[in-house]
């Protein structure tokens, strides 16, 4: 199972790089650095805990343009998974906090309490551009309820499980942890537009260029894990 992901972290290191000019040593520098202030041990209990709990069960990966339907229902022994703001998305529209939030936290400071308040274990993604944000939240991670993720190469606790967004690396992990069967909702196919106004988009050409890079990973994870997948429009 684990060596499909080869190709996610080729894709990383071929395309992405390619394409947008990231330097990976700062993704590196990133993560040794985060690692240095972390307890490692407590992180990898929770990476043990966070796979015990997806024996035998139904994930149900929720995107940004999640809307609630029978389709999309997560039952009481679904683990429930959101890519970053879509936690609140799906926190409006059912009541219930996803059990598992995947952030590389880059968003509004309030969104972040509430979700590492209510989410059960929250997925992190530490890089070259967000470390120092990172460690200025440090107080609101608990370290028995926080994973840590990475674009380069394994470090310590810091694990590389492939994706580039918050949202296919949610897929991803999803995947990776083994759940027997799983539902995708509130992720689209259109083609990606986005406006200068749009808020908190400052490089706009990167934005689109890394959306793009997010469904190419989408598309494949259809193709290799598709008997386990079903994604709903």
């Amino acid at each position: 199972m684990l060596g499909k992901t080869r190709y996610f972290k080729e894709f990383y290191r071929r395309i992405v790089v390619g394409k947008l000019g990231f330097d990976p040593s700062r993704d590196s520098v990133a993560s040794q650095y985060i690692s240095s202030t972390i307890d490692c041990g407590l992180v990898e209990k929770a990476w043990r805990n966070i796979t015990e709990l997806s024996k035998n069960k139904e994930a149900l990966v929720v995107g940004p343009v999640f809307h609630d339907e029978p389709a999309c229902t997560a039952g009481g022994d679904t683990i429930v998974i959101g890519a970053d703001g879509s936690s609140l998305i799906y926190y409006y529209h059912t009541g219930r906090f996803p059990d598992i939030t995947v952030s590389d936290l880059d968003g509004p400071m309030i969104m972040y309490n509430m979700i590492v308040q209510h989410s059960k274990w929250i997925v992190v993604h530490p890089h070259g551009d967000n470390v120092y944000r990172l460690a200025a939240l440090s107080y609101l991670l608990e370290y028995d309820k926080t994973l840590y993720t990475t674009q380069t190469e394994d470090y310590r606790c810091i694990r590389n499980i492939g994706g580039f967004t918050d949202g296919d690396r949610a897929i991803l992990l999803a995947v990776l942890l083994g759940f027997n069967r799983i539902r995708i909702c509130g992720f689209s196919d259109k083609p990606v537009a986005l406006h200068k106004e749009a808020p908190g988009i400052v490089d706009l050409y990167s934005k689109r260029v890394k959306l793009e890079l997010a469904k190419q990973v989408i598309g494949k994870i259809k193709e290799v894990y598709g008997d386990r997948i079903k994604f709903i429009s």
